[in-house]
């Protein structure tokens, strides 16, 4: 026999984890645009330095 309840608790719970995925991939997004910047930043002081070395 088809429990509908225990149908309907485990389609919240993907519901609930699909959100929860969705807001990591956000979070990573993020994550990255910060990398990106520090690693720009990054590349500018070394580029500095190799101007004031010479």
């Amino acid at each position: 026999m088809v429990n509908y309840e225990e149908y309907y608790a485990l389609g919240e719970q993907i519901h609930d984890t699909l959100i929860e995925i969705r807001g990591l991939e956000n979070e990573m997004i993020e994550l990255n645009k910060m990398l990106d910047s520090i690693s720009h930043k990054l590349g500018a002081v070394d580029l500095f330095n190799m101007t004031v070395k010479q």
